[in-house]
């Protein structure tokens, strides 16, 4: 499967091409995690849906931290494929395989020793307590698998290769949901069978990977120099990435802020905000998507010395996440309550997803400028900056407004999720401040 070429293709074939696996693969990845709580909700209790989606926000934040993590390894290869540096790149791949195994055997630890204390901190209901331990523990078990296949799919990434992540993800999705259905539907396991049906996916996709990565044509030799420890390259691809991952964790916590506002104000409110989440996830992957190919395309053209191409890639890439973003907002603001209908046929349920998503239908489009000068800013080994600004839009804004919101203003509801929108104006006014400062550094530079 041929790579695409980020430093001598067109741009906008360059981005369109590597970004859509990606989009792909995000989407797969986000019916993936949808899968085991559609399989326990049609064929076991509902204290195994509640395990299940409990473990799931417990996952999904340790998966924001590790898919943050090794960002830092793509465009870390990016910068030494860009500059020709193999041994560098080797390296890279050395040092994200220690990542890997140091990561797992933490994540192992804790969610072998502390599942409990963590489901309870979780909220998870006494009910569901067992059955969502058992799937933590389960889950913890095979973190090796899901840690592995989240850094091989940024080794691919990072050396201009987003088809083959998009396949394993693919192949992982597919059999997941096989098992589902076999080990919960015919042998009655309810949520721990959903746990083994995950791990047994993600271990089927990691071993193919690794096949795949044993054939593939690398621009230098995979010997055993690959499993050196190299205590330099290891903290350079924590210091790119650490500060995306965290940033994640930060988002994920903000979330759960603003989940217990909406859940003050009534079940139909909370489940209305629920769907109207679920919505946003799957439209908010376009421009999740070509975040991740710019910080690619960028650290690709710096590494290979084409600053302009670089920056020519942001604007591109910027014409088309705005065009898809404003489509985005527009269904979010005038169909929000119609699509709700996918997820619950409760007239008031849609009502409130609908009303929700008229308020932060502008944060689609925002998002749609804002993830495309992040990306850049990553590229540019700058994520130190996009965690701060991050965090500090999260604590100094969007949670400070949804408390006073959810208090002391009327149209709770509407205000709640203005929250996410005064947040995204926040980050691009910060974002675009800082792309301007680093221009007349580079112009003082060149005087």
């Amino acid at each position: 499967m041929k790579k695409v070429d980020l430093v001598n293709d067109s741009i906008v074939s360059a981005m369109i091409r590597f970004s859509l696996p990606i989009i792909l693969a995000l989407f797969l990845q986000a019916l993936y995690g949808a899968c085991d709580l559609w399989a326990v909700g049609q064929f076991a209790t509902p204290v195994d849906m509640s395990a299940v989606s409990t473990s799931s926000q417990v996952l999904l934040m340790l998966n924001g931290l590790m898919t943050g993590i090794f960002s830092g390894t793509t465009i870390l290869l990016g910068l030494s494929s860009g500059e020709r540096r193999f041994d560098k790149s080797r390296q890279v791949f050395a040092g994200t395989f220690w990542i890997i195994l140091i990561m797992s055997a933490v994540v192992t630890v804790v969610l072998g020793v502390f599942a409990e204390k963590i489901a309870v901190m979780a909220n998870a209901p006494e009910a569901a307590l067992l059955q969502t331990t058992n799937y933590l523990r389960i889950c913890g078990m095979g973190t090796f698998f899901i840690i592995s296949y989240n850094g091989i799919s940024a080794l691919f990434r990072g050396v201009g290769n987003s088809t083959l992540p998009l396949m394993f993800v693919a192949i992982a999705g597919a059999t997941n949901m096989i098992l589902d259905i076999v080990l919960i539907k015919y042998f009655e396991m309810g949520a721990t069978g959903a746990a083994y049906a995950t791990v047994f996916a993600q271990g089927l996709s990691v071993v193919l990977s690794l096949i795949f990565m044993k054939r593939y044509d690398f621009d230098f030799s995979l010997d055993k120099r690959i499993f050196t420890w190299d205590y330099v390259t290891i903290k350079e691809i924590m210091q790119i990435g650490l500060p995306i991952g965290l940033l994640q964790l930060c988002n994920e916590f903000y979330y759960f802020i603003l989940i217990g506002f909406v859940n003050r104000l009534g079940v139909t409110e909370s489940a209305g905000v629920g769907v109207a989440e679920k919505l946003i996830l799957f439209l908010i992957l376009i421009p999740l998507s070509f975040m991740t190919a710019l910080s690619s395309f960028v650290s690709f053209n710096i590494g290979a010395g084409q600053k302009e191409r670089a920056k020519k890639g942001l604007f591109t890439t910027m014409k088309l996440s705005v065009s898809l973003g404003f489509v985005m907002a527009s269904i979010l603001f005038f169909l929000g309550s119609h699509l709700a209908g996918i997820f619950s046929e409760n007239e008031a349920v849609k009502d409130c997803a609908g009303l929700f998503l008229k308020a932060t239908s502008l944060e689609c489009f925002i998002l749609s400028i804002v993830y495309c000068l992040t990306g850049y800013f990553n590229g540019l080994k700058r994520s130190s900056f996009v965690m701060l600004q991050g965090v500090a839009v999260i604590f100094l804004v969007k949670i400070p407004y949804a408390f006073i919101a959810q208090k002391y203003l009327p149209y709770k509801l509407f205000n709640l999720g203005l929250s996410t929108v005064l947040g995204a104006a926040s980050s691009l006014v910060l974002c675009v401040g800082y792309y301007l400062y680093l221009e007349r550094r580079i112009k003082k530079v060149s005087h």
